[in-house]
């Protein structure tokens, strides 16, 4: 028998598509088709373990297919459509993006190595 002892608060609007974890397991990035991604970050409860919505980013409007954490937790990865976009998690700010060049293919797995 399983039992539900997680609460999420502010879900997606639509499916959602990735889920990755820091290396400290303390931060979870989510992915969606709604056209965002959102940071989570645990908050102990009494009975139930609390994942709160720390921040929302989006891109151009974009569907957002993937993202990862950094090694060091220091920059996500995302895959929206035809850009790999780089943020700060801490600021939510864009640090730089690369664009795919060929109109017809859209990036569905993003990873990033030390």
């Amino acid at each position: 028998k399983f039992e539900l002892n997680t609460i999420v608060n502010q879900p997606h609007e639509k499916r959602v598509n990735s889920m990755s974890f820091n290396a400290a397991g303390t931060l979870l990035v989510t992915t969606s088709m709604d056209k965002t991604f959102k940071i989570w970050e645990i908050k102990p409860d009494s009975d139930k373990e609390q994942w709160q919505c720390r921040s929302v980013a989006f891109y151009q409007n974009e569907p957002v297919r993937d993202a990862k954490f950094s090694q060091d937790g220091s920059i996500i990865a995302a895959a929206c459509e035809r850009t790999a976009t780089f943020w700060n998690p801490f600021t939510n700010s864009l640090l730089d993006r690369i664009t795919h060049p060929c109109v017809e293919d859209r990036i569905s797995q993003i990873e990033l190595f030390s």
